[in-house]
């Protein structure tokens, strides 16, 4: 029997048999056909954004992040970017443009691995150092290192060194940066340079040395300075104007002029004498440039780090080094005039019998004597080589601005009047003295150094290293003398008195000047009058009659802050511990490396400036400590802990619960320490603005980045805002404009 089937059919039975083989897994096929490719996975794009801190009213912010650049508008406090990064992508944010009148910096600005939304670029932007609305000057007492002008005492001086005579009769000192010149009738005024550093040639204040060393003088009123740090001789014109005549130079500390134009340089680090012709042509006199003492001609002999150099009418050249002086003739042969190169010592004698102990500047009278600056003395070598000494004495003293035959302070410049005197610029006791051929002493310019006990109205008071400061709610602002050991009082018209105290070293609880302190530091006062003060570790209480009792002892006490209830917060150690009126004594908190000042606001929170981790603490009434701002060591404006101290040492805080910082130092001061400081100020959201100074070092009176700190280590805050600063033997007045 024959069985037709149609191709429908046959299809349908091919289909069916098809799906019973893939029911049973027969053929080892798959339901999918292994041609195909897979699904692709979406890609996943994320934002890129972040917050924006102190922008305020300020425009022109730009933020930029591969092609894209964001418009950020004013008063903006967060951002995101309309282009989004696919997932494991990379984002790298920059800043633009800055805003007008603002610095801004920011963190965590490129990232890769992108997983999710970015919200953590942080912005804080700053008001520029310049903008500052606060006017720093000098409430009470007086640095002396400022660069006043004026007539004699009314003058002040920083730090006078090398000196020179014109002929005319006029005076030039070198004091800082600055060239001074004094008048026939002691008029100081400012010929050239200013309070900053640096290597340029112009008119008056617009031109700027690096550490002058010695000056002298042609016939026509030219001054020459030998410019140590710029390695140069510089020239100045009787009109002020400096150009550089010559460099190349290594240290070049000792520079004198000769009947003929000639100069001649003690170059110190190059252990050689060069001279400099009218036409600027530049020779070597003497020395090989090897560090040695050889007597002989020419580079044949050998210089130890010449200091001062003279030079006679007979065109002989004079040197000093630390311990002896030279002799080159007008043919380059060197002898030893006085001294020998066996060390240090003062002894009068001739010869090699005499013994200096650190020479330094060096002229010559008329009569051909010879007259050294001899560390704190002033030493006179005959024409027999005969070494006396004519004012001072060996080793380190102090004047403080008491100039007698016995002391004196660090004097640098020397030169003779042509009338049988010899002027000095007595450095540190920041005087130009006038010595007479009898050994008479007298000054000619300048006050001296501020520190002193003097109570009067301003800056004719005087202070010896203030270290606290308090203000009550009368406007009254009280100050730690701490050399002195008195407890001054300052008006809010300036007047300075003494509450309690008399200058006597001691711990005696008593009535004004009855009461001794031992070291006070800092200070605080309540809204009565009663002082606080931390007196080597003791806390003291000073009542507005000046009653002094001993409230405190056994944790030796480092700062001290008082709250409106009477509640005595101080560190001690690494702990802040808090006192109530009727004298219980608990712990606040721990942990900290050295809590130095202490302040207190309305609420009960306490502010802490640790001067080891360079950090504002902020700590609550209940305990709990939390980091207000700072964290590592620098000065940088920002938020939080973006911000940088440097070694904190006070703390203040105003009703608005503003928070004020100073310390700060930048300027080096040898053995790890550290002169100069700023003020800062800390908001309620831990941003951190510089107020006053820049961390250098100076006595400068201006506003906001343009004053200068030496050292302020203690600070106060009034009612109407204004603050008070301890500056070295000065309290300085920061007031909002």
């Amino acid at each position: 029997m024959n069985y037709l089937i149609s191709a429908r059919a046959l299809t349908m039975l091919n289909a069916l048999a098809l799906c019973m083989l893939s029911a049973c897994g027969g053929g080892g096929s798959s339901a999918t056909n292994p041609g195909l490719p897979p699904a692709p996975t979406p890609t996943v794009f994320f934002s890129v954004g972040g917050t924006i801190v102190g922008l305020g009213n300020t425009t022109g912010l730009t933020l930029v992040n591969g092609a894209e650049t964001l418009p950020v508008s004013a008063n903006a406090t967060s951002f995101i970017f309309a282009n989004k990064v696919a997932q494991n992508g990379a984002y790298d944010v920059k800043m633009g443009s800055q805003p007008a009148g603002a610095t801004c910096s920011m963190s965590n600005a490129t990232g890769a691995e992108v997983v999710a939304d970015i919200q953590t670029i942080a912005i804080n932007c700053v008001p520029e150092p310049r903008s500052s609305p606060y006017l720093v000057s000098t409430f009470a007492g007086d640095d002396g290192q400022t660069l006043v002008d004026g007539v004699g005492a009314a003058a002040r001086f920083n730090a006078p060194l090398g000196m020179a005579k014109d002929s005319a009769g006029n005076f030039y000192v070198i004091d800082a940066n600055t060239i001074r010149k004094i008048s026939s009738l002691g008029a100081v005024s400012t010929l050239a340079g200013g309070i900053n550093s640096g290597f340029v040639d112009g008119a008056g204040s617009v031109a700027q040395f690096s550490a002058p060393r010695s000056l002298a003088v042609d016939v026509a009123g030219n001054v020459y300075v030998a410019d140590s740090l710029n390695h140069a001789i510089r020239k100045i014109s009787p009109a002020g104007v400096v150009s550089t005549l010559s460099t190349g130079f290594n240290y070049p500390s000792g520079i004198a002029i000769d009947s003929a134009g000639n100069l001649y340089v003690a170059d110190g680090n190059a252990n050689t004498i060069h001279k400099i012709t009218p036409t600027g042509e530049v020779s070597t006199l003497a020395g090989d440039g090897i560090r040695g003492h050889v007597d002989a001609a020419g580079t044949a002999a050998r210089f130890t780090q010449p200091v001062g150099v003279t030079v006679d009418s007979s065109g002989n050249v004079y040197v000093t080094e630390s311990s002896d002086v030279r002799k080159i003739t007008p043919s380059g042969i060197v002898s030893t005039v006085a001294g020998n190169s066996q060390g240090p010592g003062h002894v009068d004698g001739i010869g090699s019998a005499a013994r200096f102990d650190y020479l330094g500047e060096i002229t010559i009278d008329g009569a051909g004597n010879l007259y050294v600056a001899d560390q704190n003395s002033v030493r006179k070598i005959s024409p027999g080589a005969a070494v006396s000494t004519v004012v001072g004495s060996n080793g380190f003293n102090f004047g403080n601005g008491v100039v007698t035959s016995e002391l004196l302070h660090s004097p640098s410049g020397l030169v003779s009047d042509g009338a049988g005197n010899i002027l000095v610029a007595d450095s540190q006791n920041r005087l130009i003295l006038q010595i007479s051929s009898a050994g008479i002493v007298k000054t000619l310019a300048g006050q001296g150094p501020s520190n002193g006990y003097v109570e009067a109205i301003g800056t004719f008071a005087r202070f010896y290293e203030p270290r606290g400061v308090a203000t009550d709610a009368m406007g009254n602002v009280y100050v730690a003398d701490s050399i002195n050991n008195v407890l001054r009082k300052i008006t809010p018209l300036g007047a300075v008195t003494s509450l309690a105290g008399s200058g006597r070293f001691g711990s005696v609880d008593a009535t004004g000047a009855a009461a001794q302190f031992q070291s006070l530091g800092h200070l605080a006062a309540d809204n009565i009058g009663n002082v606080y003060a931390v007196d080597n570790g003791l806390i003291r209480k000073i009542s507005p009659t000046g009653v002094v009792t001993t409230l405190q002892q056994g944790y030796f006490a480092k700062g001290v802050a008082v709250d409106s209830a009477g509640t005595l917060y101080f560190s001690s150690d690494t702990s802040v511990l808090k006192r109530t009126p009727d004298g219980v004594v608990s712990k606040l908190a721990d942990g900290f490396g050295n809590p130095c000042g202490l302040a207190v606001d309305g609420s009960g929170y306490v502010y802490v400036a640790d001067y080891d981790k360079n950090v504002i603490f902020k700590v609550s009434p209940q305990g709990q400590v939390s980091t207000l701002a700072g964290g590592s060591r620098g000065l940088m404006d920002g938020v939080g802990t973006a911000a940088m101290f440097s070694h904190p040492i006070a703390v203040a805080v105003n009703n608005a619960g503003d928070v004020y910082v100073t310390g700060d130092a930048l300027s080096p001061h040898g053995l790890g320490s550290y002169f100069g400081g700023a003020v800062r100020k800390i908001t309620i959201s831990g941003v951190v603005t510089t107020i006053a100074g820049d961390g250098t070092y100076g006595h400068v009176d201006a506003q906001g980045s343009n004053a200068r700190f030496n050292f302020p280590n203690a600070i106060a805050v009034d009612t109407f805002g204004n603050l008070y600063v301890a500056d070295d033997s000065a309290v300085r007045k920061i007031a909002p404009q």
